[in-house]
């Protein structure tokens, strides 16, 4: 049996046994039932990448119950790792492609923008995609490094142009931007506490 099999089996027995299986006369979780998905769980996990809390609550719900709970899941704002959970079990059970253009994905959704959905590609999925945000504009703008347009698109090709596409990099390059922005390129800038004053313009006026 190979991996995305199990999975589907897996993943297919958790969601289908609790909505099938009535509960006892005292209304308890069958305790046959709670070792089944016990042992069903570290399965789950290692598709995933997402850990469960325990000990694991195991209700007994109607199909129709777990279809609404799925809706208003699905209607939820998800933490990047969760998301990228969700998108690596569809992927294993074969039922979006590995090469999914998630990035593409993420624009296509209501209310997510560029920087967000960059967000989740570097950070979520560890796939190399240069964050943009007011920070990085204000910083390279004052030391005088700008794309020709300035959108989004513009700033992160003239990044990604310059850069290796290596995800460790630009999320530690994004890192220190948002650091550096925070704590001393503010509106307000801090310039004599800045370590690119003699590369900036505005680090070099006269206080």
């Amino acid at each position: 049996m190979n991996a995305r099999t199990f999975a589907g089996i897996v993943v297919i027995i958790l969601a289908l046994v609790p909505s099938c299986r009535p509960p006892d006369a005292a209304g308890e979780t069958d305790p046959a039932l709670s070792a089944l998905v016990d042992s069903l769980l570290p399965a789950v996990e290692r598709v995933s990448l997402l850990s469960a809390s325990r000990p694991v609550r195991v209700d007994v719900r109607s199909p129709d119950q777990v279809r609404q709970f799925v809706v208003r899941k699905l209607d939820q704002e998800l933490p990047a790792p969760e998301l990228e959970g969700i998108r690596r079990v569809y992927a294993r059970l074969g039922l979006i492609p590995e090469d999914l253009d998630l990035r593409g994905l993420l624009l296509a959704t209501h209310g997510i923008g560029p920087e967000t959905a960059d967000s989740i590609v570097l950070y979520a999925a560890g796939q190399p995609s240069f964050v943009i945000d007011a920070y990085a504009r204000r910083i390279f703008s004052r030391v005088g490094v700008a794309p020709a347009q300035d959108t989004y698109g513009g700033w992160q090709r003239l990044f990604m142009e310059a850069l290796p596409a290596d995800a460790a990099m630009f999320n530690e390059y994004h890192a220190l931007i948002v650091a550096h922005g925070k704590g001393v390129c503010r509106k307000a800038p801090r310039c004599g506490e800045c370590a690119l004053r003699g590369l900036c313009d505005t680090g070099r006026r006269p206080s």
